[in-house]
């Protein structure tokens, strides 16, 4: 059987080598270095590149982020990783992973981890699927399997990783590898919690499927909070081809599940 591309490409593959640091009291504004305001931004060419600026508040010792498009509307599956200021590497614990197929569909459609995880594909559908990445940082195949049987896949390479099904073309997700301490993906209404209070914060990184930029983006966000006296938001431009707002057909689902 012929395996297909993934519906949508590889951002790039190296996380380390794509972020672009905004110095500490500073935002970027098309293109050039201010000093921050109020609500803090840091932004590219005006249409093609990712606004950012950080939700970030105290609450029981933990930083509470809220992430948004350009109008306003909250983001569901935005990754945010960060560093605890100071340090140059402490990486999280490593622990499994599950990314099971449901109603024809990944889930979690998003997951971030850290680097050196092992991630179990269990098949919860009545019918087969084959999974399969042709990402650089993992590329593997689990051919034709139902249940819980395929072996963990470890993902050991900092990056993104798309996932695919060589049987049903819709299905698509992320794996978000990362070496930083702190992350997590924002739920419907965009909020997200990081397990660090908002002072012990460094570089924070946010990632989006959907982002008009396709590389992961780095502020320092313990810098841009104290700068600015009051709670920010995370704001992140996106395309109108969200590759995750694909909805299945309801009777697509049923024949489907009876096909196979």
């Amino acid at each position: 059987m012929k395996r297909r591309d993934p519906p949508h490409p590889d951002p790039p593959h190296c996380i380390s080598n794509t972020r672009r640091v905004v110095p500490r009291g500073h935002i970027e504004i098309d293109g050039s270095m201010r000093r921050n305001d109020r609500i803090q931004r840091v932004s590219g060419a005006a249409a093609a590149s990712l606004v950012l600026a950080a939700g970030l508040v105290a609450i029981a010792g933990a930083a509470s982020i809220t992430v948004v498009d350009q109008s306003g509307e909250p983001l569901q599956h935005a990754v945010v990783t960060a560093i605890r200021a100071g340090d140059t590497a402490r990486p999280a614990p490593v622990n499994d992973r599950t990314i099971a197929q449901l109603n024809q569909q990944f889930l979690p459609r998003v997951t971030v981890l850290p680097s050196g995880a092992r991630v179990a594909f269990p098949n919860r559908d009545t019918t087969q699927h084959h999974v399969y990445s042709f990402s650089k940082p993992k590329p593997f195949e689990i051919e034709l399997y139902k249940g819980d049987n395929p072996e963990p896949v470890v993902f050991d390479t900092p990056g993104i990783v798309a996932l695919g099904c060589n049987i049903h073309d819709w299905m698509l997700g992320y794996v978000y590898v990362t070496t930083d301490e702190y992350f997590a993906v924002s739920a419907a209404d965009g909020t997200l919690e990081l397990d660090v209070s908002l002072h012990e914060l460094g570089n924070l990184t946010v990632w989006h499927p959907a982002a008009t930029e396709l590389a992961p983006r780095t502020i320092a966000a313990a810098s841009l909070a104290s700068d600015a006296g009051g709670p920010l938001i995370l704001v992140v431009p996106t395309r109108a081809d969200d590759p995750l707002a694909f909805e299945i057909d309801p009777l697509q689902l049923l024949f489907g599940e009876g096909a196979q």
